[in-house]
């Protein structure tokens, strides 16, 4: 059992926040479900992270907002439960070439919203024998040049045995580039399980588990490559036993009326 522990600080640089620097980035992550025979060898793959990480938040958007206590004087008012209602932004049709940026949006922050850009394809995958949908994301960032580009961590839940987690790094040169590297872990054993943790500190230390014991989990495969794109294409990359598809779309500005 292999323990891997890193440490990494947040690196925000003001520049980033420029508007034409924002994207919103829309991700699936699947497994493939047969087991087909195969001559191909697989390494046992060990995870090996940069120090300089971001981390895909794990709030939730709309974000939701309690709203102030009504006195009405009724009968066993202390008795009535107050329920938070959600913050409701209206977002325009776009294509998949641009989308707006909502003010109440933060970067890195996890959106659960409707519009979902992949939701078809999501849609397509759970109607399929061959795959298995572990998770599926879609966040605003800024994204810089490469060499002041930070990798983000990302994650998904443990899923019917299986789990999807890596590293995205998004950058610019000429085009846009992405950097992909992810692994497959599978539930085994309590014997044969691993752990994986990183060790961050910010403020204060804090460790960040992806793997713990009770998850009785293992890696089992690598997926790592890189990928030159444009705003607003559809990407598919994928290994034998596990797949990515995403979309990269440059924001737009918003009008001031």
């Amino acid at each position: 059992m292999k323990l891997i522990i890193l440490t990494f600080s947040i690196l925000v640089s003001p520049f980033l926040f420029a508007q034409e620097n924002i994207y919103r980035i829309d991700i699936i992550l699947f497994k493939f479900l047969p087991n087909l025979e195969s001559k191909e060898k697989f390494k046992i793959p060990e995870a090996e992270f940069e120090e300089n990480l971001f981390t895909l938040s794990s709030m939730k958007y709309p974000e939701f907002i309690d709203p102030l206590t009504l006195d009405l004087n009724y009968q066993f008012e202390e008795l009535f439960i107050e329920i938070s209602s959600p913050e409701i932004v209206a977002e325009e049709e776009t294509d998949s070439k641009s989308v707006t940026k909502p003010e109440n949006r933060k970067f890195f922050e996890i959106d659960i919203g409707e519009k979902f850009s992949l939701a078809s394809e999501v849609e397509s995958f759970e109607k399929s024998r061959d795959y298995r949908v572990i998770g599926h994301f879609s966040w605003f960032q800024p994204i810089a040049e490469e060499d002041s580009s930070v990798p983000l961590l990302i994650e998904t839940e443990k899923f019917k045995g299986s789990k999807i987690f890596g590293t995205l790094n998004v950058y610019k040169k000429r085009f846009l580039h992405s950097d992909f590297n992810f692994f497959l872990a599978d539930e085994v054993e309590e014997s044969e399980s691993q752990e994986l943790r990183l060790f961050l500190t910010r403020e204060s230390p804090e460790e960040y588990v992806i793997l713990s014991k009770e998850d009785s989990m293992k890696l089992n495969y690598q997926l790592k490559q890189s990928r030159k794109l444009k705003s607003g294409e559809l990407h598919y990359i994928d290994h034998p036993k596990f797949g990515i598809i995403y979309r990269i779309v440059k924001t737009e500005k918003i009008e001031q009326s």
